[in-house]
């Protein structure tokens, strides 16, 4: 049996993540058959997401680092989101370091 709970209002909880995602640059060898041809210095992007826990409500962002200032800057900017549309964010949650 699945239990479900959320908070009794929008913006009382939101959850915050990061998500490496690699950057590809052209088709790989699973596409052109090709082993030897090699991609190097692709990358990664990151995809901060906050979710509310009420509402289930995302809002996203792909960006090119995940360091403290750009998570920083990722919250601040999803706070100002979810006040234009009349919630009022008043905790975040962030996962734990993986160790």
């Amino acid at each position: 049996m699945v239990r479900r709970y959320e908070w009794a209002h929008p913006g009382e909880l939101v959850h915050v993540d990061v998500k490496r995602l690699a950057r590809i640059v052209r088709v790989g060898h699973r596409i052109h058959g090709n082993r030897s041809v090699r991609v190097h210095g692709a990358g990664w992007e990151y995809v901060h997401v906050a979710v509310d826990d009420h509402s289930r409500v995302a809002y996203t962002e792909v960006l090119a680092d995940q360091p403290g200032r750009s998570a920083e800057a990722f919250l601040s900017r999803t706070v100002r989101w979810f006040a234009q549309r009349g919630t009022v964010v008043t905790r975040a949650r962030f996962p734990r370091a993986a160790q």
